[in-house]
């Protein structure tokens, strides 16, 4: 039940905190930790090993890692994390 809260608030923070970067990003990381831990729980029921799970951590941490390239690059442009001034980056 825990797990569903979680992707439950992740999600509607994302609806809902649209103004910044970093919150979106935050909420898109809730989301994925809710997801690693539905994953984790279907996988240790099913079966003994599980590489999905693996590459699924792999591709969470390119992800952020991503985002926060991408917050870096907006800060260093434009000087706020605002979804708005995305555009300045083209």
């Amino acid at each position: 039940m825990g797990i569903l809260w979680m992707l439950l608030v992740g999600l509607l923070s994302f609806c809902l905190l649209r103004k910044h970067i970093l919150l979106t990003l935050l909420s898109l990381e809730m989301l994925n930790l809710g997801l690693l831990l539905l994953i984790n729980l279907f996988f240790s029921y099913q079966f003994s090993e599980s590489y999905f799970y693996l590459i699924f951590i792999i591709l969470m941490v390119c992800d952020s890692v991503l985002g926060l390239c991408l917050l870096v690059a907006l800060i260093r442009v434009s000087g706020n994390d605002y979804v708005w001034s995305l555009s300045l980056l083209c």
